[in-house]
């Protein structure tokens, strides 16, 4: 259920008030404002966005890990989507071997990211490639609800351009919303419906426009950037076009969004 814009502002307020104690607490100031963080993924405490952020990078490091390659191994890597910088600020404990880049399409959060998080490199990305990095510019790639808000030829896009810019032997890390979660009872958008379910269960994905914050934030999201649901079936078929699938993990990404490795090969899609 969307809240209003009343009630949005009352959240913002609270935030905002755990934020300053959270700072004179820790003497933590490379964090971004309470407006920003809740813009992005809602109504999200200080420390529970620190918390996801390390718990984020975790569960990233132990699936590269699980597939063959520790996080030792990588020298360049880009967070694509990166939003406030929340996953990308728990890899500053590797920055000084591991080259992070990061990218998205909020201007505004990534202002904010180039002036308080120097240890990475920032840009800002159009909705549809190319991305200003070279040909074989990474080794590592992560987009972390991503694919969740893209419709199929926009998947398709970034999908090819993310293997452009990873170099062979590469892992993207990326997450989607499966099975478990277009079946939970928690999951009622405005399209779940009988058709809803044929869809997806035929094709094994679909895009919606749920509408859900467009009155509470109608300049924030572009008009592409709605709901999209997965199977595993349909990743592993047609992602494979991209990359080799080398790990599939249901709702491996916190319990929440499944989560798959893939390698980047000397193929053409």
């Amino acid at each position: 259920m969307s809240i209003d814009a009343l009630d949005a502002d009352k959240i913002r307020q609270r935030l905002e008030q755990e934020d300053q104690a959270y700072r004179l607490r820790t003497g933590e100031n490379d964090l971004p404002p309470a407006a920003m963080r809740f813009r992005v993924i809602g109504e999200c405490g200080i420390e529970e966005f620190v918390r996801g952020g390390e718990r984020t990078r975790e569960v990233l490091e132990t699936a590269v890990r699980d597939a063959g390659k520790p996080i030792e191994r990588f020298e360049d890597a880009l967070d694509f989507g990166c939003g406030c910088g929340r996953v990308v600020r728990a890899f500053r404990k590797h920055a000084s071997r591991l080259r992070l880049h990061a990218t998205d399409v909020d201007r505004e959060a990534i202002g904010w990211c180039r002036e308080n998080l120097t240890f990475a490199e920032f840009q800002v990305n159009a909705g549809k490639p190319p991305l200003p990095y070279g040909e074989g510019q990474f080794d590592l790639v992560w987009a972390i609800s991503v694919f969740t808000h893209l419709d199929e030829e926009r998947q398709f896009a970034w999908l090819s351009e993310l293997q452009r810019i990873l170099r062979p032997g590469g892992f993207l890390l990326a997450t989607v919303y499966g099975r478990p979660s277009w079946e939970s009872s928690s999951v009622f958008w405005q399209d779940k419906s009988p058709e809803f379910v044929r869809q997806i269960e035929a094709r094994g994905f679909h895009f919606a426009n749920t509408g859900s914050d467009d009155d509470l934030f109608p300049d924030t999201f572009p008009d592409w950037y709605q709901m999209t649901w997965h199977t595993r079936d349909y990743v592993e078929r047609e992602w494979a076009r991209y990359f080799d699938i080398r790990l599939y993990r249901p709702q491996g990404m916190l319990g929440d969004q499944d989560l798959i490795v893939a390698e980047r090969t000397g193929r053409q899609p």
